[in-house]
């Protein structure tokens, strides 16, 4: 026998072993990177509610303060503060939104959620230089109709155009 066809074996032999070895791991390796993937809190949030705050990132950071608000609940408590506030940051300057959801919890109808959201303000008059406001954010969700709709959110002045820095 030629010293090729005993390569072809032992190759033929390595191979049928390799995918023994793939299903053994396979199971192991998928549930490894579901974990990995997977933060506490942030997987019970339905996909609609990630929607939410990406759209609210979105329109904020393009200065879109009606499209922005219509996503709070205008009777809700310090509605108007967070109306004048939104606008006048929207006035100030150029904003850049990020938001990550922390926590999320409830059922298909009321939802907490608990968010970092990171804003990066731009004056007209800064020359370029920008103010970074980052803080956890509780807020209270209720479905209406498809939509949700933010009927609560802390703390309120994390809008404001002059506000105190949180303390960390």
């Amino acid at each position: 026998m030629p010293a090729t066809g005993h390569s072809v074996t032992a190759i033929f032999e390595r191979a049928r072993s390799l995918r023994a070895a793939a299903r053994r791991i396979a199971p192991v390796l998928a549930c490894a990177i579901l974990l990995a993937a997977a933060r506490p809190g942030v997987a019970s949030a339905p996909e609609s509610v990630s929607d939410l705050f990406g759209s609210i990132a979105e329109e904020l950071s393009s200065g879109n303060a009606p499209a922005f608000l219509r996503h709070f609940d205008p009777v809700m408590p310090g509605y108007e503060r967070l109306r004048t506030d939104v606008y006048a940051l929207a006035d100030q300057g150029d904003l850049a939104s990020s938001i990550d959801i922390l926590k999320s919890e409830g059922d298909e109808q009321r939802r907490s959620v608990e968010l970092d959201w990171e804003l990066e303000i731009t004056g007209k008059d800064d020359a370029g230089a920008a103010r970074i406001r980052r803080q956890e954010i509780d807020c209270r969700l209720e479905r209406r109709g498809k939509a949700w709709i933010i009927v609560s959110f802390e703390p309120l002045d994390f809008f404001a155009v002059s506000r105190p820095e949180p303390n960390r």
